[in-house]
């Protein structure tokens, strides 16, 4: 009996297809993760031309905060945009202190440090789910995050790699997540606000009815709240300093997420530290996956 020959090249040509698409597939697939936790960004002309909104809902800081910065300065902008003294001291902090916040959120931010000639700036991405906290650092210089953070409401895990390192410890009092990335946290922020006066101090030299005061304890001074309307929405400004350090610190917050968009210290009239959010989403479906606050 005779066997039809074997066609060598056509088996050939089909591994090589089927190799083909699964290796489609796989990079596909890489790549789609990569752009969904925010390490692959599209060309415009891409996300036109497919209809792709970039950042999945993710929108552009609404508020310029050089602007924002001389409101305060100067009492009002050049669009005639004012700081607002028509709710009292007291009903300001008490909404600051009572804001709800978000079932999550993710944002991209930037941090500068400068000290004499040390300078650094790193680049942040951020997710939060309820308790549930990964920040990914990365230097201007790396394609890959520099440290990676992780941490729920018990512990903090804290991957250098750089060194190769891994270490986890449990959430300590005063120690958040928010910590260990080196950007500031709204909750601890306002544990800070909560130990500002209950009633509107007797004395305002600087922002007149905002809620200056001279003295609160013997940690902070010249504690200042206040209220800026802007056509984007209201921002509260927050500023104070630590006594004893000599830091002066500045933060604007955003009143409809509950979120710092930006900050600095400043050490005898020097800047030494600033933050700034650059993006930031609270759509579910740019914080709300497992694989984002899981160990891989």
């Amino acid at each position: 009996m005779k066997h039809k020959p074997y066609d060598d090249d056509r088996s050939y040509t089909l591994g090589t297809v089927i190799l083909i698409a699964i290796a489609v597939l796989l990079i596909g697939g890489v790549l789609v993760w990569m752009y969904s936790v925010k390490l692959l960004t599209l060309p415009d002309f891409v996300t036109e031309l497919f209809g792709i909104e970039d950042g999945s809902g993710e929108n552009d800081l609404p508020w310029d905060t050089g602007e924002l910065s001389g409101i305060v300065k100067g009492g009002k902008s050049e669009e005639g945009v004012e700081l607002t003294f028509d709710i009292t001291y007291e009903n300001l902090r008490q909404a600051l202190l009572t804001e709800p916040e978000p079932e999550g959120l993710s944002m991209t931010v930037s941090a500068r440090w400068q000290a004499d000639e040390y300078s650094r700036e790193r680049t942040v991405f951020y997710w939060r789910r309820g308790g549930s906290v990964r920040a990914e650092l990365y230097d201007d210089s790396a394609n890959i995050p520099t440290t990676i953070v992780l941490a729920d409401d018990e512990r903090v895990y804290f991957y250098d790699s750089g060194a190769g390192l891994s270490r986890t410890h449990l959430r300590a009092d005063g120690i958040t997540p928010e910590n260990e990335a080196g950007i500031p946290s709204i909750e601890a922020l306002l544990e800070v606000i909560a130990s500002f006066p209950e009633n509107e101090p007797q004395t305002a030299e600087t922002l007149p009815a905002d809620g200056t005061d001279g003295s609160v304890s013997d940690e902070l001074s010249d504690c200042q709240l206040a209220l800026l309307r802007t056509e984007e929405g209201n921002v509260y400004y927050v500023s104070f300093t630590w006594a004893d350090l000599g830091l002066r610190e500045e933060y604007f917050i955003a009143l409809e997420w509950r979120q710092i968009i930006s900050a600095r210290t400043i050490h005898e009239g020097v800047t030494i530290y600033e933050y700034e959010t650059l993006s930031f989403s609270t759509d579910p479906a740019d914080y709300d996956q497992d694989r984002l606050y899981q160990v891989s």
